[in-house]
């Protein structure tokens, strides 16, 4: 595509623009194992996990359509297939991603941090994946109110001043989903962000 500034001039629909050499997206990965997938673990999956992982095979394909622009410069055409603009995507949202990320590191203060994890039991993990938003809210509120509560024993912190950010992550194991709540983080890891803020009213 040209560096020079473009203008749109029509909207269009488009089979597979041209797409640069690159390492698989998670897109391909979708394209290429996704209806296997879905055909054998489809039951297990939510409404929603099937929406996102079909909206993210199709990002960027020109089956979400597509727009026409138009160099000033040189008068060529580009055919730019649109973005499934979905929060979980990478190929399209991994900017916001690293904005948000970003953020949270700027809240970072200039002392010790700790990693606590919350975990379902499994007795309840069946029961959690039949209805993700009410038990994810619920984990949320739970967590947050141990914090606070052990925060507030003077045999821990002694004070009900406590900065932390919850992160949802999930862990298969032998197919199994494992959900775990994280309060606040100490050292680096490589499955988790920086779950931690220096807000003091323990949200």
């Amino acid at each position: 595509m040209c560096n020079n500034q473009l203008a749109v001039v029509a909207p269009a629909v488009s089979a597979h623009a041209e797409r640069r050499a690159a390492a698989p997206t998670i897109g391909d990965i979708f394209r290429q194992y996704g209806p296997a997938y879905r055909a054998k673990f489809g039951a297990r999956m939510s409404r929603d996990q099937r929406r996102v992982m079909k909206l993210l095979q199709r990002c960027r394909t020109g089956e979400l359509g597509a727009a026409l622009y138009r160099c000033d410069a040189c008068g060529r055409d580009h055919v730019v297939p649109q973005s499934c603009g979905n929060r979980h995507c990478p190929q399209c949202q991994g900017h916001k991603a690293k904005e948000w990320l970003d953020a949270q590191l700027e809240k970072l203060l200039p002392c010790p941090y700790f990693l606590i994890t919350f975990t379902v039991p499994k007795e309840l993990r069946r029961f959690v994946r039949a209805h993700p938003r009410d038990c994810y809210r619920a984990m949320f509120q739970a967590s947050a109110a141990t914090l606070i509560e052990l925060a507030r024993n003077p045999k821990y912190v002694g004070s009900s001043r406590l900065g932390f950010t919850g992160v949802l992550h999930t862990v298969l194991k032998k197919g199994s989903g494992t959900f775990c709540r994280n309060g606040p983080k100490g050292a680096a890891h490589k499955m988790y962000l920086t779950p931690f803020s220096k807000r003091g009213d323990g949200r």
